[in-house]
């Protein structure tokens, strides 16, 4: 989604989003392969800050590495099996090309050990401007801008390519596994033009693609509210929704016309949601672009537990140790968290 293309930067809608929430409420009525540490430090990882600064938010939060050096990571996902964490970057920027995206891999303590792990062009990816990722067995599954791409979450090795262009999609952003075994895609609805975004003239919706590669629209809605992150809540059987362009957390079961709202967020942050996680005890961590914070969702409650972030995009949750890692767009990073557990 470069400027000069429909892969137009996530920071031009952004910007530009003041203007597309009122459509959105009258609706609702680089070729390098994988490096080692010692490059990674020769190129542009300075390496993790592992100062630690005063607990953030209401969650007793504690910093515990921030790695630089990406370029608008959009999205992370932790892998169990290798103990690391996969990040998206789109590569966009104000008056940039048209953008070759990158896959970088960090290890758990915050250290980039390959930026470009998988990288536009080479091996078989076409990777334009990631966005939405997961790990799925040994797959690391990659969302663009019509297609999902899966690689070897060891090697980086290109694997398969799932396109979905035919649904013609407007902006698509996140997705996750159903217990169906389907894939769900998020798409905001978003039209864009060589100027940059316009108003969300196409329809908002949640696509699927069916185990046997079927592709059909899961549901359509405008009171999607420009749908940016989702996951599956497997206690709740039930999708999370993480609106871009509406004040409520929503959620939707598969099957269901409808969407329900589950939580209004800070009233003065309209909209702006964007990545969402499900911690194994139940609790749902949800970013704001807006306020630059991480919130904490327990019992229909919203608390902050991470505060003090540019524009914070996605979150991963570590789950051999209970940390949280966070993608912020604008500063080009990523930090490592530790959260206090539910009985702190």
């Amino acid at each position: 989604m470069a400027e000069s293309t429909e892969a137009t930067s996530r920071r031009r809608w952004a910007m530009a989003m003041p203007a597309l929430l009122g459509t959105v409420a009258m609706f609702a009525a680089s070729a390098c392969g994988p490096t080692d540490r010692a490059n990674n430090a020769a190129n542009s990882n300075p390496g993790p800050d592992r100062a630690p600064p005063p607990a953030a938010g209401r969650g007793e939060a504690r910093r515990l590495a921030s790695a630089t050096g990406f370029d608008r990571p959009d999205a992370i996902a932790y892998d169990s099996v290798t103990d690391r964490y996969f990040v998206s970057n789109t590569s966009l920027a104000v008056g940039a090309a048209p953008a070759h995206g990158f896959i970088s891999r960090i290890t758990s303590d915050g250290v980039i050990d390959s930026l470009h792990f998988i990288q536009f062009g080479r091996g078989g990816a076409t990777l334009r401007t990631p966005m939405g990722i997961r790990v799925r067995a040994d797959t690391l599954w990659v969302l663009d801008i019509d297609a999902l791409e899966g690689f070897d979450t060891r090697s980086g090795a290109f694997r398969r390519r799932i396109d979905f262009s035919e649904l013609k999609p407007g902006t698509v952003n996140d997705f996750d596994w159903g217990p169906d075994g389907a894939i769900y895609v998020t798409d905001m609805g978003g039209a864009w033009t060589p100027s940059g975004p316009e108003m969300p003239r196409k329809p908002m919706r949640i696509l699927k693609i069916s185990p046997a590669g079927s592709l059909t629209v899961a549901l359509e809605s405008p009171a999607l509210a420009a749908p940016s992150g989702t996951t599956w809540d497997r206690l709740e059987q039930r999708f999370i929704l993480a609106p871009f362009g509406g004040a409520w957390i929503q959620e939707w079961r598969i099957g269901q016309p409808i969407v329900e709202p589950v939580v209004k967020g800070p009233t003065k942050r309209f909209g702006r949601f964007d990545g969402v996680e499900v911690a194994p005890d139940g609790r749902v961590f949800i970013t704001n672009w807006g306020a630059g914070s991480v919130y904490q969702l327990t019992n229909g409650a919203l608390t902050p537990v991470i505060v003090g972030l540019d524009a914070a995009a996605d979150v991963a949750l570590d789950t051999r140790r209970g940390y949280l890692a966070v993608c912020d767009f604008h500063a080009n990073k990523v930090e490592i968290w530790m959260i206090a557990s539910p009985a702190a």
